[in-house]
């Protein structure tokens, strides 16, 4: 008989422009939407920051490597306000600090190929974001965009799942 899948875990969250959102996942996990002057970065971390090298469980494997990913929830890149709101964001993110570090390093050599061998680049080509992974999915459900195109507040929905086994 396999092993029962484990039950997604949802809750509601609410958050003003430039206010952060923090809430434990389990598994020493912390689903945070980061506050800035544009919006938000969807992110996991560990629940306890405890010194670790790697923080952002779910934008050290974020694609596109440069540009609007789904972790953005905001307006960079030229999107808009309504448009950052509209759709469900669908982020993944490594389940511990072994996979932050593993992944970290694999960007830095596909963020910066002239500082690597060849060979170097290559095997992070092949082998960026395999590591195994959970995944958050945001749906706006609410929100207040300002005249001057800012997101002055969300009300939203998330859902989390880890992989089956781990």
């Amino acid at each position: 008989m396999g092993a029962a899948e484990e039950k997604p875990l949802r809750f509601p969250g609410e958050v003003k422009a430039g206010q952060s959102f923090r809430k434990p996942i389990g598994r020493g996990l912390a689903f945070v939407l980061a506050g800035d002057d544009d919006g938000w970065i969807i992110e996991v971390q560990p629940e306890v920051p405890r010194g670790e090298a790697c923080k952002g469980y779910s934008t050290v494997i974020a694609t596109p490597l440069h540009g609007y990913t789904q972790n953005d929830l905001n307006v960079t890149y030229g999107v808009s306000a309504a448009d950052a709101v509209k759709r469900p964001r669908a982020v993944e993110f490594v389940l511990d600090q072994a996979a932050c570090r593993l992944e970290s390093q694999r960007l830095e050599r596909l963020s910066h190929p002239g500082s690597f061998s060849d060979a170097e680049v290559e095997s992070a080509r092949q082998t960026f974001g395999t590591s195994p992974t959970g995944k958050a999915m945001v749906r706006i459900l609410h929100s207040k965009i300002s005249a001057q195109d800012k997101i002055e507040w969300i009300k939203f929905e998330v859902t989390i799942t880890f992989p089956p086994g781990r």
